[in-house]
């Protein structure tokens, strides 16, 4: 499916009469229709590479043309003598028919366009002239319907004269639905409010002086004067002369009770939107840079076909095609059909295939029906559904955001509860806590002072027990330095005793000659005094020594009993002993607080 164009040797004739053009104006009032025959053959002049038209083959001997302008739609058909065409109708350019254009169509260049507001004017031209180029036309149109065979598409640096036209078409499209909706908002009267009540927060029951024609989801402006509106609400409830409204920011009740009248209001958001997205294709900005070539040329590329899939009674072959190829295209798949033929089901079943691969899933359309009935049924899959709660049925509201947004809070404050409330039940006993913590500071100080004080004490007698040891070690140093001093003169004495002794008994042997005995009797007599001496000074040293080993054992002693049972000892025992008592009793009211 192409464009093809077709060009004519002659001359194309189209009887448009006045009464074509107004009843065109009466079907669609506001919509900037040409006012005469000569403003749509200048339009059709301006298509430089012919008109584009699309042929209805349904009644094969008297088909139907239409041409299309990005103003207009204009279908004719053959004059009764099928020497020209005859206007049967004009309409705007509508989504269907821009649905066909998409599939194919034919540029017909005439070699001039001729049209004329009556069959008189007809009548006056050559009869070799009036040619309708059927033929060529339904050849040109049969070749533009062949499917295009598939090749690689790259993305375009530019965009074609085609395509911008197309564009542009689109851009008047949306101009015109703008100004069609602003235009009827304009021609709906204000409807004055009687009363007004509050409901909960930011709703409103108003209660009006006629019943009104306001659907639930319909935007309306609320105002008290003549010009501007006082604040903008959505309808959540409507039953004739009553009506919901839940305002977009929370209102005063003296301004609420100051509103005098409700009107549509109609935001343009919607179109300011769709003209971004028509500018992104224009400028090929678009996330897909084929879209373009695929919706104007109908050029596509290749991609797996998918494997024939087992035969399943829930799905007929043609939803299992559908669904197999969803899986599979990279990026855009176009499924059309009838009301019935299960496009929801097969939507639903794509949704959660693609949702068991861990993809996320986008179910958008116009139609906030079309949308919950996908996700009514759907079965599996964390669905989320954004939209106003009123305009959405009541069997898909647990999916809004709000909903489970509201419901996860509610399972985490159960989930809290308990914890909360012995948070509760801490915070009634926070000040016995914050006085036991405050005792318990106290204590802990009281303790560390009991501590420094019991290393303190024990410091003093370590260093008094010190120093008394010191001053005993000197004396018994002094002392064993005594005892070392009389064991040289025992060793001394006991040196000469022995001496003695061995002269004595020399002497004695001597003693018994005849001659001289006399003489060494007296000699050993002197001898044994001077022994008798050294025994008695011996016996004198010996007496010293144990003296002074009785007296070390004293100084040991009195050393003992000082250090032990002294009254200083006693004094830092007893000091001792009360910070032990009470550091031990700090621990204990330490322990009772916590």
């Amino acid at each position: 499916m192409s464009f093809v164009r077709c060009v004519l040797p002659h001359p194309l004739f189209i009887v448009l009469t006045e009464r074509c053009l107004a009843k065109a104006g009466e079907d669609y009032p506001g919509i900037p229709f040409p006012q005469n025959a000569a403003e749509v053959e200048a339009d059709f002049l301006e298509a430089e590479q012919g008109v584009l038209v699309l042929v209805d083959e349904k009644q094969a001997d008297n088909p139907r043309l239409s041409f299309c302008t990005p103003r207009f739609e204009l279908v004719c058909g053959l004059t009764q003598q099928k020497d020209a065409w005859f206007a049967i109708r004009m309409a705007p350019l509508g989504l269907r028919t821009h649905n066909q254009l998409v599939r194919g169509a034919v540029h017909v260049a005439p070699q001039a366009w001729s049209i004329v507001a009556d069959l008189s004017e007809l009548n006056s031209q050559p009869e070799d002239i009036a040619q309708t180029g059927l033929d060529a036309i339904l050849s040109a149109w049969k070749q533009a319907r062949q499917p295009v065979k598939s090749k690689p598409l790259a993305p375009k640096s530019g965009v074609s004269a085609a395509q911008q036209a197309f564009l542009a078409n689109v851009d008047t499209l949306i101009d015109l639905a703008c100004e069609v909706e602003l235009e009827q908002a304009a021609c709906q009267e204000r409807v004055p409010v009687r009363a007004a009540e509050p409901v909960s927060g930011s709703v409103w029951r108003f209660s009006l002086d006629k019943p009104a024609s306001f659907r639930v989801g319909d935007y309306l402006q609320a105002g008290n004067g003549e010009t501007a509106g006082e604040a903008d609400g959505v309808v959540v409830e409507a039953r004739g002369d009553v009506l919901v409204l839940r305002f977009y920011k929370p209102m005063e009740p003296k301004r609420v009770q100051q509103i005098k009248w409700l009107a549509p209001k109609i935001s343009t958001k919607q179109y300011t939107i769709q003209h971004e997205a028509v500018r992104a294709l224009r400028n090929n900005a678009s996330l897909n840079p084929h879209l373009l070539s695929q919706i104007i040329e109908n050029r596509f590329a290749d991609y797996p076909l998918p494997k024939a899939a087992a035969r399943s009674d829930k799905f007929n072959p043609a939803q299992q095609a559908m669904i197999e190829r969803a899986l599979l295209v990279p990026d855009m798949l176009l499924a059309l059909g009838p009301p019935g033929t299960g496009k929801t089901d097969t939507i639903r079943e794509i949704v959660a295939r693609e949702a068991a691969l861990g993809r996320k899933v986008l179910v958008t359309s116009r139609n906030n029906k079309a949308v919950d009935n996908v996700l009514d049924g759907l079965m599996n899959v964390h669905a989320l559904r954004i939209g106003r709660e009123e305009v959405v049925a009541p069997e898909v509201r647990p999916l809004l955001v709000d909903r489970q947004s509201s419901a996860m809070k509610s399972k985490i404050l159960e989930n809290v509860q308990p914890t909360q409330t012995r948070l509760d039940k801490l915070n009634d006993l926070w000040p016995q806590i914050q006085e036991a913590f405050a005792r318990l500071s106290e204590l802990t100080s009281d303790w560390q002072s009991a501590h420094a004080a019991l290393d303190n004490e024990r410091f003093q007698l370590t260093n008094w027990q010190s120093a008394s040891y010191t001053r005993v070690e000197y004396t018994l140093a002094r002392q064993e330095k005594i005892t070392r001093l009389l064991n040289a003169d025992l060793e001394e004495l006991a040196h000469q005793a022995e001496t003695l002794q061995r002269q004595l008994e020399i002497f004695q042997n001597l003693s018994k000659l005849p001659l001289l005995g006399g003489f060494f009797i007296l000699w050993a007599e002197g001898i044994s005094k001077n022994w008798q001496e050294v025994a008695r000074q011996h016996q004198a040293i010996l007496q010293k020594m144990r003296k002074s080993l009785q007296t070390a054992r004293q100084i040991w002693e009195s050393y003992r009993q000082f250090v032990t049972a002294g009254e200083q000892a006693l004094q830092f025992k007893r000091a001792i002993v009360q910070a032990e008592v009470k550091m031990e009793l700090t621990q204990e009211e330490i322990t009772s607080a916590l």
